[in-house]
């Protein structure tokens, strides 16, 4: 009778240790194992940015407050949207500016205004050149957004039209390596969906403490 009291008082202190271990240290614990194994997939499954440290021993130092806040999606979403309407705001005026050039050009012995035209050309040319950059970027920035909802919440997770929350908190952390030991702050996000769906923490990126 008392092995089976002691044995049922042990495996309940197994699971209190588990249960008030802190997610941040498992999640990092599992990452540094990847690192270790140089498994590849493990790690650009944990972390936006992953970073191959050469460490000898970690630390978990502190934990920072968790925070939530409004899904960035939505903010790169309707960034791209005002840079296409730009874009195709944009356009006829560009085709305006080429065709007033070209008659211009077909008017024979009235060399300022074809340079007036051409001026006026070239400048709508650059500015669109300039807003055709904005809106790449601001498509680069929507699709790196898109690739850590889908880390969180799964790649068949589609972010158009659904109503998300973002969590944030810092984590730092000490390394020791070949050249000594750093502190970095580790930058840990999930999001979630508000029908309840909770994505998986997953790491944003990591910052070394100057």
């Amino acid at each position: 009778m008392k092995k089976f009291l002691l044995a049922g008082v042990l495996i309940l202190a197994v699971i209190f240790t588990v249960s008030c271990s802190k997610p941040e240290k498992s999640l990092l614990d599992r990452y540094f194992r990847a690192v270790q194994m140089q498994d590849n997939d493990t790690l650009s499954s944990m972390a936006v940015e992953p970073v191959s440290f050469v460490f000898t021993k970690w630390e978990l130092k502190s934990v920072g407050e968790q925070k939530a806040i409004d899904s960035d999606y939505t903010a790169f979403a309707q960034a791209y949207a005002d840079v296409e309407k730009e874009l195709n705001e944009l356009k006829p005026k560009v085709l305006d500016s080429n065709d007033a050039y070209e008659a211009a050009k077909a008017k024979k012995g009235n060399a300022a205004a074809l340079a007036e035209a051409e001026k006026s050309r070239e400048t709508m040319i650059g500015q669109y050149k300039e807003v055709q950059q904005r809106l790449q970027k601001a498509k680069d920035d929507l699709e790196n957004v898109k690739v850590v909802i889908k880390k969180s919440l799964g790649e068949q997770t589609e972010p158009e039209g659904i109503s998300l929350k973002k969590e944030e908190k810092t984590v730092v952390i000490n390394i020791v390596g070949p050249t000594g030991a750093k502190d970095y702050n580790v930058i840990l996000c999930r999001y979630n969906i508000e029908n309840g769906q909770m994505g998986r923490w997953i790491i944003e990126k990591f910052e070394e403490i100057k």
